[in-house]
């Protein structure tokens, strides 16, 4: 598995895959969107994710994730 860094799109990503599975190993209670934009920002691109929180997941994905509403 890459590495966010190196593949060169960390600063596109928002909040990274690798920071929120460092959270979920140092037992950080994850919410719902976070543990949503973990999963999505693990899958190749292009990607959509349907979501009622339309902002708040993408201010956890960034560029990386396309975020559309219910």
């Amino acid at each position: 598995m890459k590495s966010a860094q190196a593949d060169g799109e960390t600063a596109n990503r928002g909040l990274s895959a690798s920071m929120v599975a460092d959270m979920a190993t140092k037992k950080y209670t994850l919410t719902l969107p976070e543990e949503l934009a973990a999963v999505a920002l693990r899958q190749p691109a292009p990607v959509t994710v349907f979501a009622s929180d339309e902002d708040g997941l993408r201010k956890l994905c960034g560029d990386h994730v396309v975020v559309r509403g219910l």
